[in-house]
């Protein structure tokens, strides 16, 4: 893409940011009960500072688990679902959760980091072609964020 492609979109992006806290769990934690279940974000990107704490984990290509290092003063980086969209698989939105099984409290702070609402998310050229044509439809940022958040908390009659 010519350098600046992004920079338009933008101006008055979909973006917030979380402080989370994940308590103690221990070893013998119950899967359907962890600090964060299993999941990728909606937006373009996000960033992850997190106490020296472990508990991210990421879903690697081979269905493993991997536990993220927790190395102060720095930030993990997860791609989201409409980077995924806009390359067309080229990369993909990362799949990760949090566990903490240490006696020590986790924190973290997140930066969920999108594109103004009306953007319309549509396959970057060089992401396409006939032999690997767009997996998806166009969308406009908020409209993927609205449905993700529908499809999340069960707003969209279990569609």
């Amino acid at each position: 893409m010519e350098p600046g492609y992004f920079t338009g979109k933008f101006t008055k992006p979909l973006s917030r940011t979380r402080v989370c806290y994940y308590p103690p769990q221990g070893k013998n934690f119950d899967i359907s009960h962890i600090g964060l279940g299993a999941h990728t974000d909606y937006e373009c990107f996000s960033t992850v500072w997190q106490n020296d704490v472990p508990g991210l984990q990421m879903l690697t290509l081979d269905g493993d688990w991997l536990e993220l290092p927790a190395i102060p003063g720095t930030f993990a980086i997860n791609l989201g679902d409409l980077m995924q969209q806009w390359t067309n698989d080229y990369f993909v939105s990362t799949a990760h959760r949090v566990i903490n099984t240490t006696p020590k409290p986790r924190y973290s702070l997140v930066q969920f980091v999108g594109v103004d609402h009306d953007v319309m998310v549509e396959v970057l050229p060089g992401c396409v072609s006939a032999e690997n044509p767009w997996k998806y439809q166009a969308i406009k940022a908020g409209d993927h964020s609205e449905l993700m958040v529908a499809r999340t908390y069960g707003y969209d009659g279990g569609a």
